[in-house]
């Protein structure tokens, strides 16, 4: 028996680990990269009938997953090889992924795999496993949650080559329910899983990221992914970044949560090396941000984090959730409005936009759907959809792009205005952008343009005789 771990995200770090741990129990491994566009020519001949196929679903990559998996089924049949979807959407729809594999993985998947592995063909008991019988789905109670993150190996870096910005979790599990996010439902999964925010010990992260220098000699720089980096207390911090400052060494990059940001915590960091740091503010509206976002940090919260930010060099990014139904055209002016106030100039005021993504299950998708916002889509999501289109920006608010599981039953037409001065603050300094506010023709104009450039540039990468692109493919 031979076991392919398949993701279409180059940086997956829930397959890499799994990968590492089923090699460490003796199993034989062959994990694989495949990019979402070459998904079709992906060679099915390496498989055999004995084997068992993982395959790393998030919910942008699902309609690749099903069409690889639907290539598996055709050549050898049902059930041999053995085909199962994990990841976040398998964890949230399971029923919709097992109309194309034969089981489904809920939940953090290291332990359910190594007993599937292990007991594989009699794994129907096993936690975090759904299959269905008779056409009737069974769903199994996640694996409890592992509270010791240091007994796993270090990620599998198979097929990695170059990379110059290295990925890390240092804990997994947020402390805060935030009512559109991927924590939000997990947390309702596992209320009676154990402790849900867990963080690996020093020494455990010292050493993959000695490994990662050593593998890739060319590394720059670390991004901690965790939720929010800044949940360990001050003492916590500063043995792991004295350490890391002494045997790493490299500038880095975190996320974090307002309320944790402190003066003594950012010293902490920035003396070994923290040169971004990520914030969510996602709305200036606190009347949003308290009654449909469940984040309960004043507007007076962000400012302190972002003259701490000053103080000590670092540069701070803001998330902002666009196209939110429940905002109104004052709420999203609100939000203008308080990005002009912080104590920043135009080069210092960078953001991460998104709209609003509902992910099934989450407190804010339940709400919408039953306020009409939103209903599920009956017809299969098709082709290459996405959540998050690569077009859908605040400057260009399409829901056809968007939203492959669900139909949008709102607009966002009466926002399109504040949506692109938002869009333009980190590019257009203040007065230009209060001149804007009360001329709402010449920001339309400024916004068509721009809507204009970005479907050329993007026209312009895809196309397969593009020089330039072609260019700097060869140069890599």
């Amino acid at each position: 028996m031979k076991i392919f771990l398949i993701t279409f995200g180059k940086r997956s770090l829930g397959a890499r680990q799994i990968s590492s741990y089923l090699k460490q129990k003796g199993f034989d491994v062959d994990f694989r990269f495949v990019e979402p566009e070459k998904a079709a020519a992906f060679d099915i001949s390496v498989f055999g009938p004995e084997d068992i196929i993982g395959i790393s679903v998030l919910t942008d990559h699902f309609p690749w997953a099903r069409q690889l998996a639907g290539r598996i089924r055709e050549r050898f049949g049902a059930g041999k090889p053995a085909i199962i979807f994990g990841g976040p959407h398998a964890t949230i729809m399971p029923g919709e992924c097992l109309k194309f594999c034969d089981y489904a993985v809920r939940g953090e998947a290291e332990e359910t795999m190594l007993a599937i592995c292990t007991r594989y063909p009699d794994i129907g008991a096993i936690p975090g496993v759904c299959r269905l019988e008779d056409g009737r789905l069974v769903e199994n109670p996640p694996a409890p949650l592992v509270q010791d993150l240091d007994k796993y190996p270090i990620p599998d870096y198979t097929g990695y080559k170059g990379l110059d910005d290295y990925i890390i979790l240092a804990s997994r599990g947020c402390p805060y329910r935030c009512a559109y996010c991927y924590n939000n439902y997990l947390k309702k999964l596992y209320h009676e899983g154990g402790q849900y925010l867990r963080k690996r010990g020093t020494e455990n992260i010292i050493a993959e990221l000695k490994a990662a220098r050593a593998a890739f000699p060319g590394l720059r720089t670390v991004s901690f992914y965790d939720d929010t980096l800044l949940a360990r207390s001050a003492a916590e911090l500063t043995e792991l970044f004295g350490r890391y400052k002494s045997e790493i060494g490299l500038p880095f990059f975190c996320m974090t949560s307002p309320a944790q940001l402190t003066d003594e915590k950012i010293k902490i960091l920035k003396g070994a090396g923290l040169e971004r740091i990520q914030i969510g503010l996602q709305t200036g509206s606190e009347a949003v941000n308290f009654k449909i976002y469940k984040r309960f940090f004043p507007n007076s919260r962000i400012v302190e984090c972002v003259e701490l930010c000053r103080k000590y060099g670092v540069e701070i990014f803001f998330d902002i959730i666009f196209n939110n139904p429940y905002e109104t055209e004052e709420d999203v002016g609100r939000t203008l409005t308080f990005l002009l106030e912080l104590p920043l100039t135009r080069r210092q005021r960078h953001m991460y936009g998104f709209n609003l993504i509902f992910y099934p299950g989450t407190e804010i998708t339940d709400n919408a759907v039953r306020d009409g916002y939103i209903s599920p889509k009956l017809e299969e999501p098709q082709g290459g959809l996405t959540i998050q289109g690569v077009l859908n920006t605040p400057l260009s608010f399409n829901s056809s792009l968007d939203n492959p599981l669900w139909n949008i039953h709102f607009s966002s037409r009466e926002k399109e205005h504040y949506n692109a001065l938002i869009a333009l603050t980190p590019y257009f300094p203040k007065p230009v952008i209060v001149f804007l506010i009360k001329r709402r023709g010449l920001v339309r104009l400024i916004s068509l343009a721009l809507r204009l450039a970005i479907w050329v540039i993007v026209k312009t990468a895809l196309r397969e005789d593009n020089f330039v692109m072609n260019f700097f493919r060869k140069l890599r």
